[in-house]
């Protein structure tokens, strides 16, 4: 998987503000965003409640250190439709 892609588009999503950071924004989002990142060190409290509230959407585990850096965050909600799917894409053609 080339990091550095996912994190420049996590990068661009975070400049539009098209973003929910953190697990309780993207619960209490109206919508659900259309790919969520997430860490391994989630609570088992909080990713049960991260994917029933994503459900149908694009959800990958990963290493959030590399992705957003310096920034203690441990869910990304992206809800810009083509950089998700970007985001999506790369994470498919690299696993």
């Amino acid at each position: 998987m080339k990091v550095e892609r996912i994190r420049s588009f996590v990068g661009f999503a975070v400049k539009a503000k098209k973003v929910k950071i953190g697990v309780d924004n993207i619960i209490a989002a109206k919508y659900a965003p259309f790919c969520v990142l997430y860490d391994n060190k989630l609570s088992d409290n909080s990713k049960k409640k991260l994917l029933n509230k994503c459900a149908n959407t694009f959800t990958a585990l990963i290493d959030m250190e590399s992705i957003y850096p310096n920034k203690n965050c441990l869910a990304i909600g992206v809800c810009e439709r083509n950089l998700a799917e970007a985001i999506i894409k790369e994470m498919e053609d690299n696993s």
